[in-house]
């Protein structure tokens, strides 16, 4: 796979032939399909110039909210989510040491919220940018399902992709249904949060609001 991976570049076109057929992954599984492929040392790859026209450049399965509840905790299956982005935090330090994370809230059409925790540091800066002049509708990929002190959530892994506003019918559905005039949070859309609340003020970020503890100053 080495070999292979300088020539390929996400978002291009590729055909590629002469690759074994294996089974799925025990966990993990971008998909959910009974077969994938593995590039072996015989896998011809060739890029495809011009791009053909209509190529879709998003390969996805967003469910909602409640479908994906009973993939709580189950790393059989990684989950697609569309929703309208309502808040994201500060980075949040690590208590251990090993990786710091992001919190981002979302919000489909029922109104219905999902909280999710993300390791990745970049693009915050462009969606607090865009959420100045704009609603941040954003697809996540790739997403384990889980709970956050009750509340249904997602974390990253190394297979998540987000993307924001792009032009995709799920993203045009929410828009829709919520409403051209619809303002996601407003103050709380424009501006980070950092959860240094201590255990006792745990509500308080199930209830979407922000303040720092004076006395402890204890990373959530």
């Amino acid at each position: 796979m080495d070999e292979f991976r300088d020539k390929l570049k996400e978002g291009r076109v590729y055909m590629i032939e002469s690759f074994m057929i294996i089974g799925p992954r025990p966990n993990y599984r971008a998909i959910d399909h009974y077969h994938r492929f593995r590039i072996s040392q015989n896998t011809k790859i060739s890029e495809i110039l011009p791009e053909p026209e209509n190529f879709p450049l998003y390969a996805y399965d967003a469910k909602s909210f409640d479908d994906i509840r009973p993939r709580v905790d189950k790393a059989v299956l990684l989950s697609d989510v569309v929703g309208v982005a309502t808040m994201l935090s500060d980075v949040i330090p690590s208590n251990t040491g090993y990786q710091s994370r992001r919190h981002i809230y979302i919000e489909n059409e029922s109104h219905g919220h999902l909280m999710g925790r993300t390791s990745r540091k970049t693009e915050a800066e462009d969606i607090q940018q865009i959420s100045l002049q704009e609603n941040v509708f954003m697809l996540f990929m790739g997403t384990n399902v889980t709970l956050f002190k009750g509340m249904l959530g997602f974390k990253s892994t190394s297979l998540t992709r987000w993307h924001v506003n792009i032009l995709i019918p799920q993203i045009e559905a929410l828009r829709n249904r919520l409403g051209r005039d619809f303002v996601a949070g407003k103050s709380e859309a424009t501006q980070t949060t950092l959860y240094d609340l201590c255990k006792q003020d745990s509500d308080t970020i199930m209830a979407g609001v922000s303040r720092k503890c004076p006395t402890c100053r204890t990373p959530d």
